[in-house]
């Protein structure tokens, strides 16, 4: 009986805790890469909550978010389900380490990217600019859209669409796209 209560919370450990990645940085694409990084000054001591919808193929999932970003401008990421249940615990921290835990959801995109394209969504211009290496942002005004995009030559990476409460990320390289959708606390 010992041996089989060993076993089941080894099996519940490797569920729900995944060890910090000494990640910096996430791929784009070939040749591409996003350097994350804390928040500028100017989210610092914010939080917000939005739903998020993750589409990839076939598969998809909404979930709650909520994010907060401390005075160290530090994020922090909790998704949970309708019901409230925490399914994935995110974090990034200054010393460039992404921490998760508690990860029950099964997701169609990596913890890593779903944190850059919070910041890619969040952080202004002027910081992403210094973040992208090997390709170029722009933002621009598309009647009442306003659009930011990532391209790399002539090609199309990542567009954000801003449109009201909503807005969309879709990854034209990696095959996904994030809805956000504005919800009060």
């Amino acid at each position: 009986m010992r041996a089989v209560w060993i076993i089941i919370v080894t099996v519940l450990s490797a569920c729900t805790t995944v060890p910090e990645r000494n990640a910096k940085s996430v791929d784009l694409a070939s040749g591409v890469s996003f350097d994350m990084g804390v928040a500028p000054p100017l989210l610092h001591q914010q939080q917000w909550q939005k739903k998020l919808t993750f589409s990839r193929a076939e598969r998809s999932a909404t979930l709650l978010s909520q994010l907060a970003v401390n005075q160290n401008g530090e994020l922090r990421l909790v998704l949970t389900s309708g019901a409230g249940i925490p399914l994935l615990s995110m974090a990034y921290s200054d010393d460039e380490k992404i921490s998760v835990s508690t990860q029950l959801a099964t997701l169609p995109i990596d913890p890593e990217y779903i944190l850059a394209d919070v910041q890619l969504v969040h952080w202004p211009m002027q910081q992403l600019k210094g973040q992208l290496r090997g390709a170029q942002i722009q933002e621009f005004q598309r009647g009442a859209t306003r659009v930011r995009e990532i391209k790399r030559a002539h090609t199309l990476l990542l567009r954000i669409e801003y449109q009201g409460a909503t807005t969309t990320l879709t990854n034209y390289m990696h095959q996904y796209q994030i809805i956000f959708t504005e919800v009060g606390l």
